[in-house]
């Protein structure tokens, strides 16, 4: 794998330090309050477990006392941490969404739009968004599955977010079109984009599947392609 194809890939150890600081920060709210720091841990392994039996599993078919054999943790365990089933599944999502921000934040960190070509930067655009579906593939599955009950809700704004730095960073390298058409090109090939991504991990209708190498070069063109077009 190219390094531009994993942006942002965090040890376990630092993704528990930044689930222990959102936690102490208060950004967990569906986490019952008053977790001290070896519950938190227990916390931390429930949803861990949670996210990897999903990448298989769908949310209505994976049961409690799954989660918390994958995680070494008691039932009453889970009870003491989260309301119910759903109550954890709001807290897989917005954890997700915590590190989708931290992703996107590193991402416009590491590619300054004055350092960078607009292929360099379409191409880790792509892969940072390839890569985050892969990692929390069975999340965004639910999420999508449950949209009728606002489970896709805190995506939604999260999309809203990362087409605002996107613009931010692309723009520039938009010369050709005015302000208007520049914001909206770079929305619309996000939203292409996302929906090739949507569709993947929903369907699977192939001829690139979501785990498919070719899923980064193929979509990356796609979208350079369509920002490089005249205006």
């Amino acid at each position: 794998m190219r390094p531009d194809e994993s942006p942002f890939q965090e040890s376990d150890a630092e993704r528990e330090q930044a689930f222990m600081a959102w936690l102490q920060a208060g950004r967990l709210p569906e986490i019952k309050p008053g977790v001290q720091q070896r519950s938190a841990r227990t916390a931390f392994a429930l949803l861990e477990s949670g996210a990897a039996l999903m990448r298989e599993r769908a949310l209505d078919a994976l049961s409690i006392e799954e989660i918390c054999s994958g995680a070494g943790a008691t039932v009453g365990a889970f009870y003491g941490r989260f309301e119910d089933k759903m109550g954890f599944f709001a807290a897989l999502q917005r954890l997700t969404c915590l590190r989708s921000e931290a992703a996107l934040e590193a991402f416009m960190q590491q590619h300054p739009a004055d350092g960078a070509t607009l292929d360099s930067l379409c191409r880790a655009m792509v892969a940072m968004s390839v890569q985050r579906y892969r990692a929390n593939v069975g999340v965004y599955r639910a999420a999508l599955k449950h949209s009728d009950e606002g489970a896709w809700e805190p995506f939604r704004r999260l999309g809203d977010l990362y087409r605002q730095r996107l613009v931010e960073l692309l723009a520039p390298h938009l010369p050709g079109l005015d302000e208007a058409a520049r914001a909206l090109r770079i929305r619309f090939a996000y939203q292409v984009m996302m929906g090739t991504l949507v569709h993947a991990t929903l369907n699977a209708p192939g001829p690139v599947q979501l785990d498919d190498p070719a899923m980064i070069d193929e979509l990356a063109g796609l979208v350079l392609g369509y920002l490089r077009s005249p205006g």
